[in-house]
């Protein structure tokens, strides 16, 4: 008896002992912070902690200044420090926060740091072997001032700045006289003196010093904001690399849930102090449009002074700001029509993504590859409506899992027999999606274009984030032997008749490639696919022209969508240094035997037309900037006329010469459609 428990007590500490050697921990440190980044990094760590839930913890060391080496070297997995810090350490790099009046105020900055070319700055620390994981806005610097009348008053004040190039010499370009004076007893006694006429801080700052009483003294503060308080968030590349699915989820998730909060308590904070200030006798002056000529040397000062660093994010986001506060772009409508349903029957699924050992459905899937599986998903709805996306209630519930290429045919056949149909849809994602994005947007848009068939989601191994476009390009490519092997698994499943693919974006690349295969591999012309439909493909449009053949050769009937303003794929153009197949414009791809929509004036028919005479870099720079990338690249799932346009062709079976909305146009030899503006 006693041997037997003692046996026990052993095998339980070697268990244990696994256990806890098998804990992943998560060192976190910070540069040296004010009270509000400081706390954010320590909501981020508790929160992290709380949805790894003892399998990973965070450990918070002691901010240090030393937090940028660190990281870098892979000491530490994680670092958060000031945007200034690493532009002064790289620069050229985040250099956009640094210039004097270009943000208006922080939902600004968010919009900007949400955007294509917001994403595309966070990405450049890969150059460091970094991976950034996001912004966090802490507050808005404003310059405050005595006699600050109009902007003919800034030229001569003597203000008190930090030690950056950028804002030195940005500030001497229009007049002003930087003064940098790092120590805050020796600066805040010398505005008290009048010493100094002027500086910049974030309006709580100087609520919390003995500046506070500087009101009765004239003292007026800047409505417009002067440089935003932004933290970058990052993590070591080769370190990130090894952690677990789980935790890059958990990571990625908890830095954008700290950001939105820390955004909007300094929005909340920075205007309570403003109010506290007034009450003070502190006083606004100048709104942001008087300050336009300002803006415009700045620009000019960045664009032409070999003072300062050259980067070409920075020179893009200056042009399409400027376009944005010109001219802003209208908010985009509300669908209105109601989702019937929150559950519907479980959507079948193959892919190609490893499976993780996670009993949250919402997780059994990661990015990385592993052998074709197949399986079934009951997405929930969460009562979202027709073209919304997702919403917070919006999951996968369950997951089941077939054992192969015979168990998913048969299931594919039964399900066709029970609902007496003979169709399916395949939907296939692009870039910058999750297992669970794809599943949620595949039974979406079977639903929304009330596709009575079966749907399938083909899901490739997409890294699911924004900065990882490369190597979403190579899984892309790798994927292309998984599709051909299910589109030969559900052509040769009993009761299919007509097999539909819809493809977004670079899931073209995979399905591209998967018939191109096909059709060199067969020795008739025997078409295996009914409508093959490229939604704003992510194609070199050369390449793309070629295999048209091919499609039609493989389909009854081959679609394009494209559009001119889709700012994905501007961005990839700009990367890819070529046109891709999803834009329309001048590189319109037009073939006898393709079906090519224009969906420009269904995306955003204002717009179109406001600047249709633009040029072409300048409405390229604008839409890059005034949308995020979601809301212009993914038309197919999100516009309701597109939808509509999908259910004719599809459901309906119909050509685009006898299809609502779409109006003909010709390119001699070849004709095209476009979508007509929706009736106001």
């Amino acid at each position: 008896m006693l041997q037997r428990l003692i046996a026990a007590l052993v095998t339980l500490l070697c268990v244990c002992s696994a256990s806890y050697a098998q804990l992943t921990t998560i060192r976190l440190m910070s540069h040296p912070l004010g009270p509000s980044g400081t706390k954010a990094v320590q909501d981020f760590a508790t929160a992290i902690n709380r949805a790894l839930e003892g399998s990973a913890r965070v450990e918070l060391l002691p901010s240090s200044p030393a937090a940028f080496d660190a990281v870098k070297t892979g000491e530490i997995a994680l670092a958060v420090f000031p945007s200034d810090l690493y532009a002064s350490l790289n620069p050229g790099r985040f250099a956009l926060f640094e210039l004097p009046f270009v943000m208006d105020d922080l939902n600004q900055a968010a919009t900007f740091q949400q955007s294509a070319v917001g994403e595309a700055m966070l990405a450049s620390v890969a150059g460091d072997g970094l991976l950034g994981l996001g912004y966090w806005n802490v507050g808005m610097a404003r310059i405050f001032g005595q006699s600050i009348e109009s902007e003919k008053s800034l030229p001569g004040m003597v203000i008190r700045t930090s030690s950056s190039a950028i804002i030195q010499t940005t500030l001497r370009a229009f007049g002003m006289k930087p003064i940098p004076i790092l120590s805050a007893n020796e600066w805040i006694p010398a505005v008290t003196k009048g010493e100094i006429n002027a500086f910049y801080a974030s309006p709580s700052f100087v609520l919390n010093t003995p500046l506070r009483d500087s009101g009765s003294r004239q003292m007026r503060f800047l409505r417009s904001g002067f440089v935003p308080q932004v933290l970058v968030v990052v993590a070591n590349k080769r370190v990130w690399s090894e952690f677990s699915f789980q935790i890059q989820s958990a990571l990625g998730e908890q830095s954008r849930i700290v950001a939105e909060r820390t955004n909007a308590e300094a929005i909340e904070r920075e205007a309570s102090a403003l109010g506290a200030l007034r009450e003070r006798g502190f006083k606004p002056a100048l709104d942001g449009g008087a300050l336009q000529g300002i803006r415009e040397t700045v620009a000019a000062t960045w664009n032409n002074s070999d003072a300062l660093p050259k980067n070409n994010l920075v020179n893009v986001s200056l042009v399409a700001i400027d376009q944005h506060r010109r001219n802003p772009a209208p908010p985009p409508k509300s669908p209105s029509r109601a989702q019937p349903s929150d559950l519907n029957p479980p959507v079948l699924f193959a892919t190609d993504r490893r499976r993780e050992p996670a009993t949250e459905p919402n997780l059994q899937f990661g990015r990385a590859r592993g052998n074709l599986v197949y399986g079934a998903a009951q997405v929930r709805f969460g009562g979202r409506i027709v073209a919304q996306g997702r919403t917070e209630e919006t999951r996968i519930d369950q997951i089941d899992m077939f054992a192969g290429d015979n168990s998913f045919a048969a299931e594919l056949s039964v399900r066709l027999k029970a609902t007496n149909q003979t169709d399916v849809l395949i939907y296939v994602h692009g870039y910058n999606t999750t297992f669970r994005s794809a599943m949620e947007a595949g039974a979406f848009l079977a639903s929304d274009i009330k596709f009575a068939g079966i749907p399938v989601v083909f899901s490739w191994p997409s890294e699911g984030v924004a900065i990882d476009y490369v190597a979403d390009g190579n899984q892309a490519r790798i994927s292309r032997d998984s599709f051909v092997q299910l589109l030969s698994v559900i052509k040769a499943a009993e009761g299919v008749k007509n097999i539909n693919i819809v493809v977004h974006s670079m899931g073209g690349r995979v399905v591209s490639d998967a018939i191109e295969w096909m059709t060199a591999q067969s020795t008739g012309r025997q078409q295996f696919l009914h409508n093959v439909v490229f939604a704003a493909p992510d194609v070199d449009t050369e390449l793309f022209r070629r295999l048209v053949g091919r499609f039609s050769q493989a389909s009854v009937r081959a679609t394009l969508y494209a559009s001119t303003f889709d700012q994905a794929l501007i961005c990839s153009r700009l990367l890819n240094e070529g046109p891709r197949a999803g834009l329309a414009g001048d590189d319109l791809v037009l073939h006898e035997n393709l079906d090519t929509i224009d969906v420009t004036k269904a995306e955003n028919p204002s717009i179109a037309d406001r600047i249709a005479n633009s040029n072409w870099l300048t409405a390229q720079i604008y839409y890059l900037i005034v949308q995020s990338c979601r809301e212009g690249h993914s038309y197919v799932t999100r516009n309701i006329a597109v939808l509509n346009d999908l259910n004719s062709l599809i459901v309906q079976n119909t050509g685009p010469e006898r299809r609502i909305r779409l109006q003909e146009r010709r390119r001699d030899p070849y004709r095209y459609w476009e979508f007509l503006p929706a009736q106001p």
